[in-house]
């Protein structure tokens, strides 16, 4: 550093000590560990050293590479409002890497109009360390300003001290988080360890997101069932998950995860409305950002996150993003988990073939079922099937023929009942009907709405042949009045079968 011969002795000694001064306040200022500090302590401290009424400090999205206002003094909202154009002082800085000063603006024709009447004068320099630009840092005069070698190279050392601090704040904040993220997800593994259900599970990822994703103003959870995507839950939003519409659960919604973040990926919000089917009145007013994750377990697919936070907050870095994929690929490997304990269970309560209950399972839902219609008062009605000449089809036609007359049969008799009623394979080719709430009158017509959906059936045979289904007999018991217990129901609805079979079958007997 010389000195320059333009200025006097004293103000040349005044600038050094306030040079000796502001290199004791980089060391300061790069012991800080907290990156939202950093700022705020290098605006004040250049305000105060160089005795300036203007300054600030604008950093970079990492993500989008805009600039915006962390920390300033005396700028005003008009000049704030301009931002930085293409091809202006902040551009000019970021292209070249090199400090711009700009001393008097009436003769400077890099200046814009818009800025003129606001500043005569000022300095602008990248705040870089290595091979990262963290941002710019500005000083303004109202009037034509010098800058001479002295003040230029102190606030160089502001700008290079500024972003060797915020590179060790990004250190140390990342093993911070680093320790903290892996501590959680520890955590986070042995709740999810502790339940093979899924609503506990969802309930433990909710409790998570909230706890640890500070930034994020709303998460939305929708969960694979079958061809669907159901909405799990919805937190932060003006809508609860139930008010939500059950999506298509189409490749394109859910992003795959084959390595570092690519499970995660930025959503446009039109597609959040559109393809989400989200009610744009379900987000409070404001600019918003979107991430979608995907909750993948190789290549079977359980689920997507998606995760919004305002705009004007700062996205997350790698290590915050490590930490998501991290949290969501556990949450994604539990509900896996989940789903295989409930396949296993549905798998033991069902019929392999038909999948409706099997024999075992029915006959205890049966048993609920009247507890509570005793209970509540409430009838309760019993159906008992049988196709018709059922080994007539397996001789004609084979045994592969009977299986597929076994399946339409379950299948056509859930198409005639409510979700709520219970259908079971009692064995062989019958089947039996709970119908809770449903008294003798209505279950009548129920079975008849069967008997004749299964009448006008026909069962492909082979690639060129189709044939008839079988007729199938009804015997209906209802309670109260035909019978008090579950085996007496069950007992009165074979008597109704048998009798349907011995008056020429295809009809609906009623017990007595």
């Amino acid at each position: 550093m010389t000195s320059d011969p333009h200025l006097s002795v004293d103000l040349q000694t005044a600038l050094l000590e306030r040079a000796v001064r502001v290199q004791a306040i980089s060391v300061e200022i790069t012991a800080l560990e907290n990156p939202e500090e950093i700022p705020h302590r290098v605006v004040e401290a250049l305000v105060r050293e160089l005795g300036l009424s203007v300054a600030s400090l604008v950093l970079r999205d990492p993500i989008s590479g805009s600039l915006r206002y962390v920390a300033e003094v005396g700028v005003p909202a008009e000049v704030k409002a301009l931002g930085f154009r293409t091809g202006g002082t902040a551009d000019t800085v970021l292209q070249t890497g090199q400090p711009l000063f700009v001393e008097d603006a009436a003769q400077d024709s890099r200046v814009s109009p818009q800025a003129r009447p606001f500043f005569q004068a000022w300095a602008c320099l990248p705040v870089r360390h290595r091979d990262r630009t963290y941002g710019l840092l500005f000083v303004n005069f109202p009037e034509a300003h010098p800058f001479p070698p002295i003040e230029r190279h102190i606030l160089g050392i502001f700008a290079s001290q500024t972003a060797i601090a915020l590179d060790n704040a990004r250190l140390h904040q990342s093993e911070r988080h680093r320790a903290a993220a892996l501590a959680t997800l520890a955590a986070l593994g042995r709740d999810l360890s502790e339940s093979l259900e899924t609503p506990d599970l969802v309930r433990v990822l909710a409790r998570a997101l909230r706890d640890h994703l500070p930034r994020t103003t709303a998460e939305i959870l929708w969960l694979r069932e079958g061809e669907a995507l159901r909405p799990a839950f919805a937190l932060g939003l003006k809508l609860t998950a139930e008010s939500l519409t059950a999506i298509p659960a189409t490749a394109s919604l859910i992003p795959p995860a084959l390595g570092p973040h690519t499970g995660l990926r930025p959503l446009p919000l039109p597609s959040l409305f559109d393809e989400f089917k989200l009610p744009a009145e379900a987000l409070p007013m404001g600019n918003w950002r979107a991430l979608t994750a995907g909750l993948t377990v190789g290549s079977e697919s359980q689920g997507v996150l998606v995760l919004l936070m305002p705009e004007e907050v700062e996205p997350f870095s790698a290590a915050e993003l490590d930490f998501v994929q991290a949290l969501v690929d556990r949450g994604a490997l539990a509900l896996h988990n989940a789903n295989l304990y409930e396949q296993s269970i549905q798998a033991a309560h069902r019929d392999s073939l038909t999948q409706v209950l099997n024999h075992g399972t029915i006959q205890i839902r049966l048993e609920e079922a009247l507890a509570e219609a005793q209970r509540s008062g409430q009838p309760l009605a019993l159906l008992m099937l049988d196709a018709d000449h059922f080994k007539r089809c397996n001789d004609t036609h084979g045994h592969a023929f009977g299986d597929r007359v076994l399946v339409a049969l379950a299948r056509t008799i859930k198409e005639q009942v409510r979700p709520t009623d219970l259908v079971g394979r009692w064995g062989g080719e019958e089947f039996t009907v709970v119908l809770p709430g449903v008294d003798g009158p209505v279950a009548l017509r129920v079975a008849e709405r069967i008997r004749r959906a299964m009448e006008a059936l026909v069962i492909k045979v082979s690639e060129t042949q189709f044939t008839a289904a079988p007729t199938i007999s009804i015997g209906l018991a209802s309670y109260p009045g035909a019978a008090e217990t579950p085996s007496s129901l069950l007992e009165a609805s074979d008597t109704a079968l048998y009798a349907a079979k011995a008056q020429g079958r295809n009809r609906v007997c009623v017990a007595p």
